[in-house]
């Protein structure tokens, strides 16, 4: 059963922890290693909602804290990764029929074919911006595929704590093809929405105080962090 309620409070619910949370994202430079933390950390707050607890953990236990932020990190990137690789075959691929076919008119051929309404030079253009469409709409399935996964593998990852179990993927996708984890996904989608847009609302008053977006940032990315994988985690446990 997906409690909004607490999922959208829960960051809040013991400010040392958030602060410490606060604390991994927004020294520059330093969070590129401190984030791990907090992610390992996220992890852990994956595991207690699991088990029906909505309490934060505690900050300890560091060096498992790095391997599991680590971990969470690299199991996303796995899964993004043919997502970007398909993007880029798809749309290289519409770029070099381009470039064959301006090739081809410019030597002279396009004239034979005919420019007129109903010749080759005015179908070609269509022709292409219709595979260039289809080819964007497969990129676009794919990475919405891509982003609806990703949770629910990084939550079977959150159970167990183990690289193995985030791919295990008949387990991975009969848990996301679930009414509470869509609900949860959604939600949880809706929810880093209105928080981007006020996000960038406030961006532009502090950007003049130069620190202001650092401590913005770091907030909003430990609150956001916490709240989406409650939500996505309730989901998945789907009790």
């Amino acid at each position: 059963m997906v409690d909004f309620g607490k999922a959208l409070t829960r960051p809040f619910s013991d400010w040392k922890k958030f602060g410490i949370g606060f604390l991994m994202f927004v020294i520059p430079i330093v969070n590129i290693i401190t984030q791990f933390f907090a992610w390992g950390y996220i992890t852990k707050a994956m595991q207690n909602t699991l088990k029906g607890k909505n309490e934060l953990p505690e900050w300890d236990d560091w060096g498992d804290l790095i391997v599991k932020g680590l971990l969470f990190f690299v199991v996303s990137l796995v899964y993004l990764v043919p997502a970007i690789i398909i993007a880029f075959v798809v749309m290289g691929s519409w770029m070099m029929g381009m470039l064959s076919s301006v090739a081809l008119f410019s030597g002279g051929r396009g004239m034979m074919a005919g420019y007129g309404p109903y010749g080759f030079g005015s179908f070609f253009p269509s022709m292409m911006a219709g595979s260039f469409g289809g080819g964007f709409l497969l990129v676009l399935l794919i990475f919405l595929l891509t982003i609806y996964i990703v949770p629910s593998a990084l939550v079977a990852f959150a159970e167990k704590g183990t690289f193995e179990d985030a791919f295990a993927l008949w387990k991975i996708f009969k848990k996301a093809f679930t009414g509470s984890y869509l609900v949860a996904w959604l939600v949880s989608l809706l929810y880093a929405l209105v928080v981007g847009l006020v996000f960038f609302a406030l961006l532009f008053p502090l950007a003049l105080t130069v620190i202001g977006p650092l401590l913005l940032m770091a907030f909003v990315q430990f609150m956001v962090g916490v709240t989406m994988t409650t939500l996505q985690t309730q989901g998945w446990r789907g009790k």
